[in-house]
């Protein structure tokens, strides 16, 4: 799983500082260049730049398109766009301006040219997924009728081929991540997704990791030191764990031992085996494996002792 650091842009700023290397905190900077530097020196391989004031417009102004392709050529790593983008043309220049990935908005949905540019540029295109209690969120928080499973099988359908899943809070702000919702969304869309919510804990990069998301933004939570870039890759490499696997019947019990009736209320796959045959001489009575012996009738000799998993050992002629 890739871990990506977030560089928000407003007014050819960063919105949130950062110290200018970790060892020195205190010299902070709102330049987006330089923190990109320290964020590629610790280690990240993508960026996510979201354009504040492009977000609203739906294409990057000319002063942040000159400093989105400086990004680009200083620091050398890809670039993904989160600008809102709804129109053809702004993707067509992004992409041609160095853009590895466009955001698009969830205006993506209505345009019916949409399914066209899915076709032709498939996974540089990421649809926004905004939403709460599993259903989408419209400009401000509020809820809409629409559910996160029916917009992204929509999408699907119509060639989308990577998302990103934002919690929403109700007054417009991305949340907390809420792991149950990732999980459904990764479930739903069936290709890559990329977690955007606020991530509060290292120990839910772990529950994503194995939840299957493909990347996770980092933004607030690393400007405020919460997680570090270093530890958070650290976890995103990991493998992650293979769900157990479930228990194999016992041969001749469950679901595929053909010919023979299934017990209701046993579950087959622990049922034990049954006690294995033994003879018993004429005239004796039965032996009860694991359990107290039937009274001895009168005029017979007692019965022989059993060889656990041998033969009977006959009984000494008087």
């Amino acid at each position: 799983m890739e871990i990506i650091p977030v560089i928000e842009i407003k007014a050819g700023k960063s919105i949130r500082k950062t110290a200018v290397r970790a060892e020195q905190p205190n010299l902070l900077t709102d330049d987006p260049l330089t923190i990109g530097k320290r964020w590629v020196g610790d280690g990240a391989k993508r960026l996510h730049v979201i354009d504040v004031d492009g977000a609203r417009t739906g294409m990057p102004s000319p002063q942040h398109l000159v400093l989105i392709r400086d990004l680009i050529r200083r620091l050398n790593v890809p670039i993904q766009l989160d600008s809102a983008v709804h129109s053809r043309d702004v993707i067509e220049r992004m992409l041609t301006a160095g853009v590895d990935r466009l955001v698009l908005g969830i205006s993506v949905l209505t345009d019916p040219l949409a399914g066209e540019w899915f076709r032709q540029h498939g996974e540089k295109l990421i649809v926004d997924i905004r939403a709460r209690s599993c259903r989408l969120t419209a400009n401000g928080g509020s809820l809409t009728e629409a559910t996160v499973q029916s917009f992204a099988q929509s999408l699907f359908q119509r060639g989308a081929r990577r998302f990103l899943y934002r919690d929403i809070a109700p007054d417009g702000s991305t949340a907390p991540i809420n792991i149950a919702g990732t999980k459904d969304a990764v479930l739903w869309t069936r290709v890559p997704v990329t977690a955007g919510s606020v991530i509060t804990d290292i120990r839910e990069i772990t529950e994503l990791n194995q939840a299957g998301v493909e990347s996770v933004l980092l933004g607030q939570s690393l400007y405020e030191g919460k997680v570090s870039l270093a530890d958070a890759i650290a976890v995103a490499s990991a493998k992650p764990q293979a769900a157990p696997a479930a228990p194999r019947p016992a041969p001749g019990v469950g679901p595929s031992a053909p010919g023979l009736p299934q017990r209701t209320g046993v579950n087959q796959s622990t049922a034990p085996p049954p006690a294995p045959y033994r003879p018993v001489m004429p005239g004796q009575p039965p032996q009860r494996p694991g359990g107290p012996q039937p009274p001895q009738r009168p005029g017979f000799p007692p019965a022989p002792p059993q060889r656990p998993g041998g033969p009977m050992i006959p009984p000494k002629k008087p």
